[in-house]
């Protein structure tokens, strides 16, 4: 075999083992989940556990809202926990703190309508993401309005809530739903803090959220959404080209340029060390 031959045959090689690598990255994925929420008093805080099933293999991580602003933070992230296992730790940082109680969002006059705000799309007929606005009500009069990120307009959402001990007007929603349309879509829960709620009635919903996708029950509210007034359209991001490399098995052609260069280079210094080899 020709030096140039080999030089080539690894190449290919090569190339083929980065696409393959390329592909089973970017085919990675899984639900987003959201447990164990408490409160701690000193920081007025919502610590919470999330885990991530996709990507890389994410631990789980604590992390925290304000109750005051409603702005979240991560406490222990998947990093961390990659780097050293924080279980122990995690645990031990919010066992003294107050389990937050469930409620029937019927029995203490809470309602929603879920308005979608506008798509993103790949191409002119794919949608990756649907834009969502959550309306939440008290008695009809609206207390809160939270951005969701969802699939389309067919998918339910699922939302339950949380008295928070000690606070008169605020409480905790927790969101349930597609968060896109990758891969036929995953669920993706989230956490709100919303204020300007009247005294919230404990009506004790015997449930308990663990680590498993949300389930409906007496007191969670079941929506589907409508489009808003106008046309839904679409709303596309600066993070658009990089969504295009991670679904449906296709990504960037930076990464293939990248992957033929370090085929071609390997192919060239394995053809020198066999013809150095072949020399002696």
């Amino acid at each position: 075999m020709t030096k140039f031959k080999k030089t080539v045959l690894v190449s290919v090689v090569g190339m083929s083992l980065c696409a393959i690598a390329g592909i089973a990255y970017a085919t990675v994925g899984g639900p987003t989940l959201v447990y164990d929420m408490k409160y701690d008093t000193k920081t007025n805080s919502i610590y919470f556990t999330e885990q991530d099933f996709g990507g890389k293999g994410c631990p789980p991580e604590l992390k925290a809202i304000s109750v005051k602003d409603n702005v979240g933070r991560v406490v222990l992230s998947c990093d961390d926990g990659l780097a050293k296992d924080h279980s122990k730790e995690l645990i031990a940082m919010t066992e003294n703190f107050a389990p937050l109680i469930p409620v029937s969002l019927k029995k203490n006059g809470i309602t929603a309508s879920i308005e979608a705000v506008g798509v993103e799309k790949i191409e002119e007929d794919w949608i990756i993401k649907t834009n969502f606005i959550a309306h939440i009500f008290q008695d009809n009069k609206n207390v809160a309005n939270i951005p969701i990120s969802g699939c389309n307009l067919e998918q339910p959402f699922i939302i339950d809530g949380y008295r928070i001990p000690g606070q008169m007007d605020k409480m905790v929603l927790l969101v349930s739903t597609k968060g896109d349309c990758f891969e036929g879509g995953y669920i993706r829960e989230s956490l709100n803090v919303i204020s300007g709620v009247k005294q919230i009635e404990d009506s004790y919903t015997n449930t308990y959220k663990t680590n498993s996708p949300l389930v409906p029950n007496d007191g969670s509210l079941i929506i589907y959404a409508k489009a808003s007034s106008g046309d839904v359209s679409p709303s596309p991001t600066d993070n658009d080209q990089e969504l295009i490399g991670s679904n449906n098995n296709k990504y960037s052609s930076t990464v293939l340029v990248i992957c033929a260069l370090i085929a071609l280079i390997l192919g060239v210094l394995i053809g020198r060390s066999m013809k150095v080899r072949t020399s002696q």
